[in-house]
């Protein structure tokens, strides 16, 4: 029976750590270079997010749902915890992408109202992160005191 608990135990948490991107690479490939979206224009300031940068993640997403006039929070670190920036993101977007052919580990998380109350963002994405907790409101209210400074 403890040997069928670890293998359970080292088998769940070998799936928290998978890529929890929702894209094939390749067909994220396709559709950038059928949307000839310029790199250049990615992660270039840390000011509000530009048509480029929304149409990328809105990619990454997936989803029909656009993410232009959002409030995106991008969050870090192996457990989740370290407020980043759009900069720090897209340059490791593009550099997986161009030098190494594959996603970034990412997960975008659209919030609920009580949680865009407490964070002062919309969307928060995820990256290089082995686990999220999108719930806690340690780290919503640490996102929202870290916009408004």
């Amino acid at each position: 029976m403890k040997k069928f608990q670890i293998i359970f135990l080292l088998v769940s948490v070998n799936l928290f750590a998978q890529n929890n991107s929702v894209i094939v690479f390749d067909d994220l490939k396709v559709k950038i270079e059928e949307r000839k979206i310029n790199f250049e224009n990615l992660g270039t300031t840390t000011e509000e997010l530009n048509n480029s940068e929304i149409e990328v993640l809105e990619l990454l997403n997936n989803s029909p749902k656009s993410l232009e006039g959002k409030k995106i929070a991008f969050i870090t670190g192996p457990s989740g915890t370290t407020i980043s920036d759009k900069i720090i993101f897209f340059n490791s977007f593009k550099s997986y992408y161009s030098k190494h052919n594959r996603n970034i580990n990412f997960n975008i998380v659209e919030l609920n109202d009580k949680q865009k109350e407490l964070s002062g963002v919309d969307v928060i994405v995820f990256f290089w992160t082995k686990t999220y907790n999108h719930k806690s409101k340690r780290l919503l209210r640490r996102i929202k005191q870290t916009k408004h400074k």
